[in-house]
């Protein structure tokens, strides 16, 4: 699946993923997960973490990532396009988890959603 950070001609601070803003992205258990993830944003860095939701900071529930290899960070666009990267990672255990961005600030304004792993 493709996922793009501030996606252009979309809403600012939020992920687009198959055509839909900050989806709630389910798969099986044990899924082998790969995701293509693009910056779509022309002046700012972004990134894709999955975090096992424990803690309440605020309006944000942060918690441990979830998965080995479900995280990327992506610097800013360049002359050369912008900066696209790979996370692959195996869904192992059944729940309900969070993806945010993890640049600070940015899951407060609208970078998240739900990420499901049924079984």
């Amino acid at each position: 699946m493709a996922i793009v950070a501030n996606p252009p001609n979309g809403a600012d601070m939020r992920f687009r993923a198959a055509g839909l803003e900050n989806p709630t992205i389910e798969v099986a258990r044990g899924a082998l997960v790969k995701i293509q993830f693009v910056n779509g944003d022309s002046d700012s860095a972004h990134g894709w973490l999955l975090l096992n939701p424990m803690v309440r900071i605020g309006n944000i529930i942060h918690g441990p990532r979830a998965f080995a290899g479900a995280f990327a960070l992506l610097g800013d666009p360049t002359s050369a396009g912008q900066p696209v990267t790979k996370i692959t990672f195996r869904a192992t255990q059944t729940g309900t988890y969070r993806y945010e961005c993890p640049v600070p600030g940015h899951a407060a304004m609208g970078m998240q959603g739900a990420f499901v792993v049924r079984s």
